[in-house]
This record gives C-alpha cells, structure tokens and sequence, in this order.
C-alpha cells in the first residue's frame, strides 16, 4: 500500500473518532449525565453519583465488543482522580458508533464493562 494511503486512511480514521467523540458527549448528556467531556481519547461524565469513564470506539458491523483492558482504564481512571475531587465510585462503559452509511450510525452503550 503507498504512503500516501495509509496516511489518508489514518487521517480518515482520527477524524471518524473525533466525530464518534463528539456523538458520545451528546448522547450522555441526553441521557442525563452532567459535566460530559472528552478526556484522553475517552468520554467522561457523571452518572448521579457515579463517575464515568467510557471508552468510545467506531466500529463496522455489529460483531464488535472488544474492551480496553482493566489495566488500561483503570490507570487512565486514577489519572482522571488525580485532577478531580469526586470521592464516589467509578464505572467503565463502552460507546460503540457503528457506521450504517456516511450519514447514519447506530449507538451502542455498554454499562460496567469491568473485563
């Protein structure tokens, strides 16, 4: 594959992200979450008293339910602790944003993802 390809394709991707981001921050403040932003390539929010960490993935087709490690969300989750005051619990979701066509997705929430 040429240079140049791959290089458009990544671009393609980054900004696929960076709008299913943005979908996500919308989506949770309908949902009722307060204080939703993005933080590290994830979205973050509060679930009444409940912080949530939510990892936000594109993906095609419906097969997909692969989740970030604990490990994983559990560094980034005492990260997020370390800049903020909250004292509750913490839950790891996943936001899927499956690609019907250019102009059409389908959310997908997953709540407590804890593999």
């Amino acid at each position: 594959m040429a240079k140049g390809n791959v290089e458009g394709e990544r671009i393609m991707e980054n900004a696929m992200q960076e709008k299913a981001i943005k979908a996500a921050i919308k989506y949770l403040g309908i949902q009722g979450y307060e204080d939703v932003r993005e933080f590290e390539g994830h979205v973050v929010g509060l679930d009444g008293e409940q912080l949530v960490l939510a990892s936000v993935s594109v993906v095609d087709g419906f097969c997909s339910s692969d989740h970030e490690p604990r490990g994983t969300r559990e560094k980034l989750a005492l990260k997020l602790l370390c800049e903020c005051d909250h004292t509750g619990s913490v839950r790891f979701d996943d936001l899927q944003l499956i690609v019907m066509r250019e102009d059409r997705a389908f959310l997908r929430h997953e709540r407590d993802c804890t593999l």
